[in-house]
């Protein structure tokens, strides 16, 4: 009612508080942050770096305590994983992989070697600083995860583990199944149908 303006000042005066990132000039751009309950989509060409972005992104956020789903129907979990705790734990991502390298490899590096000991302490303490969230990422075949499936798993993170999501990033939309619609429907309307359940 254009006539409640009591109840509109009110909602005015709330303060809106999202999640926000570790990047000023995305931040800029947010306001307020990711806010709860809306569904933001990032879009860019094939291998500009949607990815690297989505990881960096919840890197940031899992320091900052948030809980955070990431469902990839691209990239495989442990690569993304790899990639989380790289930014996370302050560590070049190559290095991670040193643990499977050869003496004779190893003695060819131009750096450093990182061995089990340091990964597991920066590890800790990022695990220790007291502000670390929850992290969980699964991975799924393209064309085969729909938005009820993202329910069940939501729930089922909620029942077994008693993890409650601040956000969830889904690598990517546009390869999802619709629960509704089939593809036929045309490629404009399966998206926005994708979106409206997710979002849903």
């Amino acid at each position: 009612d254009f006539d409640d303006i009591d109840t509109m000042v009110e909602y005015y005066s709330e303060r809106m508080i999202g999640i926000r990132t570790q990047h000023a000039e995305l931040n800029k751009r947010l306001g307020p942050g990711f806010l709860p309950g809306t569904l933001s989509v990032i879009l860019a060409a094939s291998g500009v770096g949607k990815s690297l972005l989505m990881t960096d992104l919840v890197s940031g956020m899992i320091t900052k305590g948030k809980n955070i789903l990431l469902v990839s129907l691209e990239m495989g979990d442990k690569e993304i994983m790899k990639r989380v705790h790289a930014n996370a734990m302050n560590l070049p991502i190559n290095s991670l992989l040193d643990l499977a390298k050869t003496d004779g490899e190893l003695a060819l590096l131009d750096r450093p070697a990182i061995d089990k000991a340091q990964i597991l302490s920066a590890y800790e303490r990022v695990k220790t600083s007291g502000t670390c969230g929850k992290f969980f990422v699964k991975d799924y075949p393209s064309g085969s995860f729909t938005p009820l499936m993202l329910e069940q798993l939501v729930d089922s993170y909620k029942i077994e583990r008693g993890v409650q999501f601040d956000i969830i990033f889904i690598d990517y939309i546009g390869i999802m199944k619709s629960d509704l619609l089939s593809p036929s429907a045309g490629l404009y309307s399966y998206i926005k149908s994708i979106a409206e359940e997710v979002r849903a």
